[in-house]
């Protein structure tokens, strides 16, 4: 019998990596739904929008649903092919943040196009839709409410809408 040779111990088993960016992973992203066993559809315009926005928050961002599965969009009571179905789309807090606060920074990222403040639930809304102009909203009182220049005070308040660092952008490239 030989000696053993120490470069033929076995390696050890690496875990699989799930992650999608820097601070994401697929399970932030799957159907909370149950039935369909965490199916995921995901859109990395999506994703590339939200680093971009935790770049901005500097804080860890909780993703409270993104994709949903045809059988979890139909319980909802949702139209069929809705941005969540399609992969485009995630409710979100921001931890230490106001949910307002969180609404202005998402507005200033260019991936979203659309973004929602819900004031009734204290999330927002954001995704990658495909329009030549964002769209912006408040639901509050089960009403959907667009923000205009008229009552974006009241539902956004006064402060400026932040600018993302140009270091953040190339970072993200």
């Amino acid at each position: 019998m030989g000696k053993l040779n120490a470069r033929h111990t076995p390696k050890k088993q690496r875990k699989p990596n799930n992650k999608i960016s820097t601070h994401f992973a697929k399970r932030d992203f799957v159907c909370k739904c149950g039935p369909c066993e965490s199916a995921i559809k995901i859109s990395l315009g999506l994703v590339g929008g939200l680093e971009l926005l935790r770049t901005l928050a500097q804080n860890r961002i909780n993703i409270i649903r993104a994709y949903m599965c045809a059988d979890a969009v139909e319980k909802q009571r949702s139209v069929k092919r809705n941005f969540y179905s399609m992969g485009i789309a995630a409710d979100i807090t921001i931890d230490n943040l106001d949910p307002r606060t969180v609404a202005r920074m998402a507005m200033a990222i260019p991936e979203f196009r659309g973004v929602g403040l819900n004031l009734d639930e204290n999330y927002v809304h954001v995704d990658t839709r495909k329009a030549p102009e964002p769209v912006f909203w408040v639901e509050h009182h089960q009403a959907s409410i667009p923000i205009t220049d008229d009552n974006r005070v009241e539902y956004l308040g006064n402060d400026p809408l932040p600018e993302l660092p140009s270091d953040a952008i190339s970072e993200l490239s």
